[in-house]
């Protein structure tokens, strides 16, 4: 099948189509000022392409077309850097690449993290991106210093994954199975330290974002 982006306007009630069959379209990400939406698309069985478009639908423009497999892509607090991972080596291997936002200046900052998962996430300074990684059935969370190129492990056990910044950058949400694989949602500072639980529902809680 084909997967396409749409945009969903509150105060409108609105629908609007921003790509139309351009292949299996993915992991958007707005730009700071809110104009322009950056995802990845993947069509038939090729590598994974990064694009962005207005947020009005047009003017869609590619800016990467990766040699491998594209799982998740960010857009830096400044809006001048683009952050994704790419899979190196095998197709599940994946690293943490930047690249400016006209897709040139390509580099890798993470090196040999086990098992590095679909999503990532800036700090409001653009100082670290957020990761999971890890054996399967035991990830963790990982702070990236992107000058640096140097992880911090924040967690240790519990099957963490989809962090996620809060607007001040005092706080990390996340979802956790570390209570009998319940998912559910959990926040710690930025450091990893006061790790508390939000959520206890009968069913599981994914993805947690926080308000802007």
């Amino acid at each position: 099948g084909v997967f396409d982006l749409f945009l969903f306007v509150f105060n409108g009630s609105r629908l609007i189509r921003l790509t139309e069959n351009i292949g299996n379209v993915f992991s958007p990400s707005f730009s700071p000022d809110g104009n322009t939406i950056l995802f990845a698309n993947r069509a038939a069985d090729g590598p994974t392409s990064l694009w962005t478009v207005e947020n009005t639908g047009k003017n869609p423009k590619l800016l990467y077309a990766g040699p491998n497999t594209i799982v998740s892509a960010d857009w830096s607090p400044d809006g001048n850097t683009i952050a994704f991972a790419m899979a190196v080596d095998s197709p599940n291997a994946f690293e943490i690449f930047l690249m400016d936002v006209d897709g040139t200046n390509v580099r890798q900052i993470t090196y040999g993290l086990q098992g590095i998962g679909g999503s990532l996430d800036w700090s409001p300074d653009g100082r670290y991106l957020l990761i999971y990684a890890g054996p399967a059935g035991d990830k963790d969370i990982f702070r990236i210093n992107v000058d640096a190129k140097t992880a911090e492990q924040l967690t240790d056990g519990g099957n963490n994954a989809a962090c996620s910044y809060s607007p001040d950058g005092q706080w990390i949400a996340f979802n956790s199975l570390r209570n009998d694989d319940q998912a559910d949602i959990f926040i710690m500072r930025a450091d990893g330290s006061s790790m508390r639980q939000i959520t206890d529902n009968p069913e599981p809680d994914w993805q947690p974002q926080w308000e802007p």
